[in-house]
């Protein structure tokens, strides 16, 4: 694969500030996200067409370009021309699906096309290989296209694929000081379902994620599954009021979310400036292009090997997912939680190979024999290999030619999915070597106090162990970091020596607090004039037999006297010849 390398001036940190750039002809790896280039190709004087292969995407770009056209499956073609025809410069945002509708409205020898997030094509074709393969056709159509990616993996796969084997291939180089890794957080976990639970369930009892004083209060959860985000919700037992999911408008989708109850539903990337909720969940609807704009909140992947929609690709969908928050003076726009499970699977490298071998010279038979059937034996066929949905070969009906071939396009990502789940989740030292080698490090120096309070967080702590934690960094001066609400409290009214104390043990710790709050709540419960001397002995049976009418379990000492009468003094004084402590009001 030829590289053909294009230098980025020093001065540019978005492509709008590069006077003279052009979009080649080709595809364009632009290296990192967020370096707008969709801003630019929607901005710029050349009427162009943005594909993208989620309908999120287009509607979220919409929400910040209000004069381009999006075309999706409620426009209609006529609708196109007039808006092309009344726009002297038009820009049209559209799904890949409905690319279509462009093609039959307009003249395409007009338009420059940008194929966003162009590497999904290969990546969906895992579940719609047959559709992927139709849309490439439509790209082909035009003469002026860019296929536009910041995480281009997959590219060894993708140039085995015939339609790309010719296609020249771009790459911005960028100045070293112009491009911030992204910082990964590990937490490992045998079930990383529950940890995100628990995560949530502690930013419910308000027990947050902080750094430099700085109070994380909003959470965004990258987790491809509905119906596992609305266990988690019923199971956390969130309010639709602190709940956001970003998912695709599909029936099925919202069906599952009904069953939330009334005020639940599928939502909306908030705008800059607009409300954001405690917990947002994305699907991988909105893990390519789409921009959220929250001054606090911390992006966390939930990845679980043992299911198949669950497992996040390493090497394409976090890098996408740690570019989403967009605004910086987000402390943590660059710091991404990552939590995972190892791949128990037992097949090898070899076992894989063996059952490809044998899926390919089934392919080959099934091809063969299939193209030499009469019409009405072939309808059949193409109903079965539907179904078959490529489990046991890569045959399909090319419905172009009127042949059955091989999908390679579908034997491509099968091998690219094994070698996701089989090499990089096999251990953690995998797990890290994918990250650093896709443009990421796993945290530097600067999270570390963050990624300890997360482990904390999903971990099964100890009220002791957390309240042990809460009274160190109370000590800690040099750290500012928010814990339990109420757990705060606690060491606000005892103070750090008391509790250490009680061992830190809750119950202790309760019954301490309870005590305080029954006396707190009390008023100065004896009158007395200013120079009045009652004895020690005296005030404390005053206040045992207060705390014995109030069925307050404590015995009274001189702190409670001072409790209640700060600015009494207790001293020692000569009352009928004997040295007695006393209280001067």
């Amino acid at each position: 694969m030829n590289i053909n390398k294009i230098k980025v001036p020093t001065n540019v940190t978005y492509l709008s500030d590069w006077d003279g750039f052009e979009f080649p002809n080709g595809i364009l790896n632009k290296m990192v996200c967020g370096c707008g280039a969709t801003e630019l190709a929607l901005t710029d004087n050349i009427p162009t067409i943005v594909a993208s292969p989620r309908n999120q995407l287009i509607l979220n770009k919409a929400e910040q370009h209000k004069e381009v056209l999006v075309v999706n499956a409620n426009v209609k073609e006529e609708e196109i021309k007039d808006y092309v025809k009344n726009k002297p410069i038009p820009k049209i945002l559209t799904t890949y699906d409905s690319l279509y509708k462009i093609v039959n409205s307009v003249d395409i020898k007009n338009f420059r096309l940008i194929v966003d997030e162009f590497h999904c094509i290969f990546l969906d074709s895992a579940f719609k290989s047959e559709k992927e393969l139709g849309f490439l056709r439509v790209f082909n159509m035009f003469t002026n296209v860019t296929y536009l990616t910041a995480t281009p993996i997959a590219m060894e796969y993708i140039y085995k694929l015939p339609f790309f084997a010719n296609i020249p291939y771009y790459q911005l180089e960028w100045d070293e000081k112009a491009i911030k890794k992204p910082q990964i957080s590990l937490i490992q976990s045998n079930n990383p379902i529950m940890a995100a639970y628990k995560m949530i369930d502690s930013y419910k009892k308000g027990d947050y994620l902080a750094y430099n004083g700085v109070i994380c209060n909003e959470l965004v959860f990258y987790l491809n599954s509905v119906k596992t985000i609305c266990k988690l919700i019923k199971k956390a037992k969130l309010r639709a009021s602190d709940v956001n999911i970003i998912c695709a408008s599909k029936i099925e989708n919202e069906e599952m979310i009904s069953t939330l109850g009334k005020g639940y539903g599928i939502g909306k990337i908030p705008m800059k400036g607009e409300y954001h909720k405690m917990f947002t969940f994305c699907t991988s609807t909105a893990y390519f292009g789409c921009d959220f704009y929250s001054d606090c909140a911390v992006s966390v992947v939930v990845n679980d090997c043992h299911t198949k929609t669950t497992i996040t690709d390493i090497s394409t969908e976090l890098p996408q997912i740690c570019g989403r928050e967009r605004n910086n003076n987000n402390i943590f726009k660059d710091y991404t939680i990552f939590i995972y499970n190892k791949n128990y699977s037992t097949i090898t490298d070899e076992e894989f190979k063996l059952i490809q071998n044998e899926k390919n010279e089934k392919t080959q038979k099934e091809i063969e024999n299939y193209n030499i059937m009469p019409c009405e034996l072939k309808r059949d066929i193409i109903k079965l290999l539907k179904i078959n949905n490529y489990k046991e070969s890569y045959t399909f009906y090319d419905v172009e030619s009127g042949q059955f071939k091989k999908n390679e396009m579908a034997a491509l990502v099968e091998e690219y999915n094994f070698k996701i789940k089989a090499a990089d989740y096999l251990n953690s030292i995998r797990v890290k070597k994918a990250i650093n080698n896709n443009g990421m490090e796993v945290h530097n120096d600067m999270y570390l106090k963050v990624d300890g309070k997360i482990k904390d967080m999903v971990n099964n702590q100890s009220f002791a162990d957390r309240m042990k934690k809460i009274c160190d960094d109370r000590v800690n001066t040099n750290f500012s970091i928010h814990h339990d609400g109420e757990m705060v409290e606690y060491v606000n009214l005892l103070g750090v020596d008391k509790i250490k104390s009680l061992n830190y043990q809750q119950s202790k710790i309760k019954k301490e607090i309870l005590k305080k709050q029954q006396i707190l709540s009390m008023t100065k419960p004896f009158n007395f004039e200013v120079g009045d001397v009652i004895p020690c002995k005296e005030m404390k049976e005053k206040i045992q037999n207060l705390y014995k009418e109030n069925n307050i379990s404590s015995t009274a000492t001189a702190t409670d006297i001072k409790k209640w009468y700060p600015n009494a003094q207790i001293t020692r004084k000569s009352i009928k010849g004997i040295t007695t402590a006393v209280v001067v009001f």
